[in-house]
This record gives structure tokens, sequence and C-alpha cells, in this order.
């Protein structure tokens, strides 16, 4: 664990002491900057901050242990401070989120999206332009390496401070409904951290909140499977799209009875009788949850 010192030195927790590392060249101090670790690169990766007479900026750093390297943007993120960055494992990649571009105005609120593969900044446009969030900073933000997906909620807007969790996949945005929420004045200036053991993001800010990715409603199923109608003789196949996610689990069941290893993706009847006549439908779970 490494923490940035007010001086701009580093910290290292190693689980019983800190250990301060001061070596230079050196990022310095900065406010509101973010830390993400590419365990792929084995680096430490820090990026933009608010640097006292200065301003915001848009420099990317790394360390690997022993010393920083300041890395060659080209084609960067504009500079910003209060922003949002968590590493993709599955895609090998850090996301970098929102933020704001300065302490007074004028201010921009950044809603744009980019990432790090460690060489080169991409900006990603999102596929599902009309399914938004604001623009926004002081947010949390961590990746779920379960559902693969990135987390960020709460933070403020230009005209409201907010109460909302969103999903980022590399492709879309997807907008959640946790049955119950931090709150927005409590997913201000906070931490979001998940824990891969027990699958659950840990909020932290001022007081402790669990935000537990085990919805009511359902978050997973991107297309339901249609009504079919067979005559004697004739094939019937039902389907279901769900997320892409680890431990997704299926299960057909017939009048509300489970149907013995029909449990993929899809299912189908050779050839219809008249005893298959019946209400079907599909349980989707993920492993060790509750269906959705």
């Amino acid at each position: 664990t490494v923490a940035l010192d007010l001086d701009g030195a580093l910290r290292e927790w190693d689980g019983q002491v800190w250990t301060k590392k001061a070596p230079l060249p050196s990022p310095g101090f900065r406010a509101g900057a973010t830390m993400s670790y590419d365990p792929i690169r084995q680096v430490l990766v820090l990026f933009g901050g608010l640097i006292a007479a200065v301003g915001t900026s848009n420099e990317l750093w790394e360390w690997d242990g022993i010393g920083w390297t300041p890395r060659p943007s080209g084609t960067a993120p504009p500079p910003r401070f209060l922003h949002g960055a968590a590493f993709d494992e599955a895609r090998g990649v850090v996301v970098v989120y929102g933020g704001r571009s300065s302490i007074s105005n004028p201010i921009t609120f950044y809603g744009d999206i980019w990432e790090w593969d460690g060489t080169n900044w991409v900006e990603r446009i999102p596929e599902n332009i009309t399914a938004l969030p604001a623009p926004h900073s002081r947010h949390a933000m961590d990746y779920d390496s379960l559902r693969r997906v990135t987390v960020v909620t709460g933070g403020v807007s230009p005209t409201a401070t907010l109460d909302e969790t969103w999903e980022w996949d590399g492709r879309f945005w997807r907008l959640r409904a946790p049955s119950n929420s931090p709150g927005a004045n409590v997913l201000q200036n906070r931490t979001l951290v998940y824990d891969a053991g027990r699958d659950m993001l840990h909020a932290i800010s001022g007081a402790p909140f669990h935000l537990a990715l085990r919805y009511a409603s359902p978050p997973g199923v991107l297309q339901s499977p249609a009504s079919v109608t067979a005559t004697e003789g004739q094939p019937a196949a039902f389907s279901v799209l769900t997320e892409p996610l680890i431990g997704v689990e299926h299960q057909w069941r017939r009048n509300g009875v489970a149907i013995a290893g029909a449990t993929s993706a899809g299912f189908g009847i050779a050839a219809v009788t008249a005893g298959d006549q019946g209400v079907y439908d599909v349980v989707v779970s993920l492993a060790g949850h509750d269906p959705f």
C-alpha cells in the first residue's frame, strides 16, 4: 500500500510499518490526483492533480518500487483534478473518468472517459450516448473484477450532489439501482475499494458504508426470452442474453419446475409434443448470489 505525502514523498506500508521514499525526479505534492496499480506492468500509475502555483496537471508518472518515471503522453486528457481512476483487469488499462478543470472560475466539469494502456492514451466514446452520467467530480471509483466493470458512485455535478451508481464495461455506461444507497453527502470526498473475497464494494467517507452489488432489481438481463408458439412435431427454442459476467448460471423451468440439464443460455425442444405445453422461464444468477 502506498500514499503520497504532503511533501511529495511516497510512503509504503508493508503491513507493519510505513517507509518513506523520496527519490528524484518526483511528481511532487499535488491535490486531487489519482493513483492506480497496474499488476500487469507492476507499476503504480499517478495521473493529474492540482499543483500549487501551477494549476491542474495532466502529467502521468509511474512508480516501479524504486523510482518515479514521467511518461510522455502525446494525446492526453485535459488537465484535471478530483477525478477518478481504476485499473480494468480484464482489458489491462487504467480508466480515468470525470474531474474538474480548475479550483476557481471558469470551471469545466468533465464527463469524458480516457484509458491508459501503458503506452498511449485513448479516449473512449460510449456506444449508448443517450444514457450517460452527468459530468462530475469528487466521485468514488473502483474496478469490480467479478463482474468486470468499473463502478462510479456519488460525487458532485455543476448543480447538485449525486446519489447515483454507474458501471462502465469499456463500451457502455449502465445506471444501477441498488435497493439502498449511502446518500449524496456520504459519497463526496470518499474512497471506494472492491473486496474480491466477499464480492463487495466498501465506500468510506466519514461514516463507512458497504455498497453491495447484489441488487433486487434485474441488473444483468439484456434480452429476455421471447414467447414461442409451435405445433406438434415442430422444434421450439428459447434463449436469454445476459451481461458477460464470471459465474453466470442459468436454470430453465417449465411451469415453475426446474428442467433437468437445462442450465445454459439456450434451451430447445427438438420436436414438440402435447405434453410439452406449458409456461417456460429461466432463472439467471451469479454463483453465490440471489437470482436476477
